[in-house]
């Protein structure tokens, strides 16, 4: 490879890098901060609860956190649908830039809630948080995508985002009628959300992107509250605190190794990952009885997820469709994933005072089952095959 391409081609993953950090940085501190915090944001509920009694105190934080925790996507939701209006009105970057505003100002009321010790700002601040993600600095150098440009007919202006992106070894003329075939090809009918419940291949797409987005919904829970449900099965509290932190660092791990394993084999066999999710989610429904060796299916619970289930399932849906249908699909199905998350973090505290443990059954481990068998038996692959004869596999 000629040297002016390597440096292009590391100045592009340097671009993608510092975008991912500024993406995920806000999102996973908004994601995981009430996790390791939940005796100190105890002691802020219980301070802004004086007058009330111990009892009631105990029972209002129980039904105050569990908000806490899944309010997140009350935000998340609308910017799901949001978001697409406003790129394609107002461009990538002042999307990006509207969102990670409106983020900075929910970190702002985060910490005005603790100065002014009230804990309804900051039920409010997590719900600006989950519209958008920090890293307005790094906008201001960043310009418009191509595709974005290109659609508005500013060529020349293509090009220069081309050559910012891509370097100056980049095939710029190339670049721009491939951006061009994809805009006609997304532009010669506008998918309908109706259509995607109406012809049955669209409806299959979609069934088997749903039942993949289950997989996902234990996430969250586990990244909110894990240090909540860690002590409740006798696990020392230093030793809860850090149990983020490890699945984290398994996560990382299963994602490194979920993309060499993606490039060299049929995803299909991705399933292994996924069945090994169900059998660490079933292992954490024997959470009172393990104590510490449910660290252990932690630690694997984030090596799957980041090896086959998190990145699959969420971008199985947008090969399974033709281009047209592909963001609203998405759309749909990320819905579908917040309203599930949203209500299974919601319940599943209160639920696990009621029956214990058991509670991640009857939540996570018998529908990531069935989801699963569905996923073995109807899913095709789609690795190295255009997307006519993924449909006719779908009839």
């Amino acid at each position: 490879m000629p040297m002016d391409q390597s440096v292009d081609r590391v100045r592009l993953i340097i671009i993608c890098l510092a975008l991912s950090f500024c993406v995920n940085y806000q999102y996973a501190f908004s994601s995981t901060y009430t996790n390791s915090a939940v005796h100190s944001l105890q002691r802020f509920v219980e301070g802004t609860n004086t007058t009330e009694s111990s009892d009631s105190t105990v029972h209002k934080f129980s039904w105050l956190w569990s908000i806490l925790v899944s309010i997140w996507f009350v935000g998340f939701l609308p910017g799901i649908w949001a978001s697409n209006w406003l790129i394609e009105r107002f461009g990538r970057r002042a999307a990006f830039l509207i969102g990670n505003i409106l983020s900075v100002v929910g970190s702002v009321l985060r910490c005005l809630a603790i100065l002014i010790d009230e804990v309804y700002v900051l039920v409010g601040a997590r719900v600006l948080c989950g519209f958008g993600a920090i890293g307005v600095i790094l906008l201001a150098i960043l310009p418009e995508t191509p595709k974005y440009l290109v659609l508005q007919g500013e060529y020349q202006k293509a090009q220069l985002s081309l050559r910012f992106y891509h370097g100056g070894s980049s095939p710029i003329s190339d670049s721009i009628k491939s951006i061009e075939r994809d805009i006609g090809r997304a532009s010669e009918e506008n998918g309908k959300l109706s259509e995607i419940f109406a012809v049955p291949q669209l409806r299959a797409s979609l069934k088997l992107f749903l039942a993949a987005l289950q997989n996902t919904a234990a996430l969250w829970t586990i990244l909110f509250s894990s240090t909540f449900y860690l002590e409740r099965a006798d696990v020392e509290h230093r030793v809860a605190q850090w149990s983020s932190a490890i699945m984290a660092g398994s996560y990382v791990l299963g994602t490194i190794t979920g993309a060499v394993l993606i490039e060299r084999q049929e995803s299909n066999l991705n399933f292994l990952h996924k069945f090994a999710y169900v059998i660490c989610a079933e292992m954490r429904a024997l959470v009172s009885y393990i104590n510490n060796g449910c660290l252990a299916a932690l630690a694997v619970f984030g090596f799957s997820f980041g090896a086959g289930v998190g990145p699959v399932a969420r971008f199985i849906g947008a090969e399974l469709v033709p281009i047209r249908y592909r963001s609203t699909v998405t759309a749909v199905g990320f819905t579908y994933d917040t309203i599930v998350s949203c209500a299974t973090s919601f319940i599943c505290a209160p639920l696990f005072h009621h029956i214990g443990a058991y509670a991640f059954l009857v939540l996570f481990v018998f529908p990531s089952t069935l989801c699963t068998l569905y996923l073995y038996l109807y899913l095709p692959e789609t690795r190295g095959k255009e997307i006519e004869e993924i449909t006719r596999e779908l009839e």
